[in-house]
């Protein structure tokens, strides 16, 4: 089978860290599919030619990049490069692939970043294609500030609505997620909307020495270590987790904080790992491998939210933590059923977003989950297995599919 994927973030090397998209891709590959990937790296600031490249796995990955707009203040420049990039790059996409016969056309939400390309591979006559809905575009972005309220809202809601429909399937993270889509989207009578969660790695084949790797990066041995790793950016609940370091600090509490990644908000988590007033420290990123063997040697893994918005998340750094072995410490917003996956499966506690005292009590809760640490390792590393495996995920999306390919093939004929 012939696969477009068609996204907005993946690897930029064949060395770099794997992503939900690079995942999948490489799973189809290995199944004997034939995967070519276009990435419109929208996110990406400085000017780029595009490029080509195929990963050792055999797949075919094209990059190309927004244009540079630098009018009108942040939120118009996002905007312009949102809904400008796949329009002005649209020729040079179709002219990179090697072929526009595909059987199936596999993207991610937002469609808006993405609309020339929805338009032109969906529809009658065309291969069968899917969504996964990974956010709810532009609602979430409104809840967190990133969308003004009034008109651009509208438009955009009206325009990843009307693309969501050219769709032959939508696939969603939960059974929370289906729910919410149906409720604020118009879905057709003709598209097939099913449940797919998250999917990753396999679970870590072996754990370095915990005190070792703390050593490593100079973190205290004895210290309950609460790890937040991802990008620092709105939508992550920061201010949630400084609130609660402080609080630590306060109480002379053995937790402590740990935050890696980067971002827009860097400066932010820095200056407060250095102020002397809270127990958080700042790691820069590292690659994927070291990461997972840091996480394996803390004692709770954070998930954190934002208590504003409306959009019911199944965050996707749960499943590295889970892969290390560590349970998770969620502080989320109402309506998620994510927090009744960790603690049915008793990898997990949860608390409500936005409060730093909860957030607090919430890791002492998970750091004492019952179990062994070895017994808590095997449970998370079950849950990846029966449910987060990327091998699983390729098999369930492509059979999904084939019953939709099925249905479109008279229109195609």
């Amino acid at each position: 089978m012939r696969i477009l994927m068609i996204t907005t973030i993946y690897p930029s090397d064949p060395g770099a860290s794997s992503y939900l998209t690079s995942e999948l891709a490489d799973a189809w590959q290995k199944a004997g599919h034939e995967v070519e990937v276009v990435v419109l790296q929208w996110a990406v600031a400085q000017a780029s030619t595009p490029a080509s490249i195929t990963f050792p796995t055999g797949v075919r990955v094209h990059y190309f990049y927004p244009p540079q707009v630098r009018l009108f203040g942040k939120i118009s420049e996002r905007l312009l490069r949102w809904g400008l990039s796949s329009w002005l790059r649209k020729r040079q996409v179709l002219d990179a692939l090697e072929t526009e016969s595909f059987d199936l056309v596999f993207t991610y939400s937002p469609l808006t970043a993405i609309a020339s390309l929805a338009s032109h591979f969906t529809g009658a006559g065309k291969a069968a294609s899917c969504v996964y809905v990974v956010d709810f575009f532009p609602i979430a972005h409104r809840d967190i500030g990133l969308i003004p309220r009034g008109p651009i809202f509208d438009l955009a809601k009206w325009q990843e609505t009307r693309l969501l429909q050219r769709f032959d399937a939508i696939a969603c993270m939960s059974p929370a997620n289906i729910a919410f889509l149906k409720a604020h989207y118009e879905i057709l009578d003709s598209q097939t909307v099913f449940e797919r969660m998250l999917w990753g790695q396999p679970p870590l084949a072996s754990v370095r020495d915990r005190d070792a790797v703390r050593a490593q990066h100079g973190l205290d041995p004895k210290a309950k270590l609460a790890l937040f790793g991802g990008q620092l950016v709105e939508g992550r609940g920061l201010d949630d987790i400084i609130g609660a370091a402080r609080l630590a600090h306060q109480a002379g509490s053995d937790v402590h904080f740990l935050v890696l990644g980067d971002g827009r908000l860097r400066d932010m988590v820095e200056q407060e790992a250095t102020s002397g007033l809270s127990k958080l420290t700042y790691l820069p990123p590292i690659d994927r491998d070291s990461y997972l063997q840091l996480a394996s040697a803390c004692d709770v893994g954070l998930v954190v939210t934002v208590s504003n918005t409306t959009v019911p998340t199944f965050p996707s750094k749960s499943i590295d933590y889970l892969r290390a072995g560590i349970p998770i410490a969620a502080a989320t917003e109402a309506g998620t059923d994510f927090v009744t996956f960790i603690e049915q499966h008793s990898v997990g506690r949860a608390t409500l977003a936005g409060d730093p005292a909860a957030l607090l009590a919430c890791v002492e809760s998970a750091s004492r989950l019952p179990g062994t640490r070895e017994q808590i390792r095997d449970r998370c590393w079950q849950v990846c297995e029966n449910y987060l495996s990327v091998d699983r995920a390729a098999g369930e999306i492509i059979e999904t599919l084939a019953l939709v390919a099925e249905r479109k093939a008279p229109a195609r004929a």
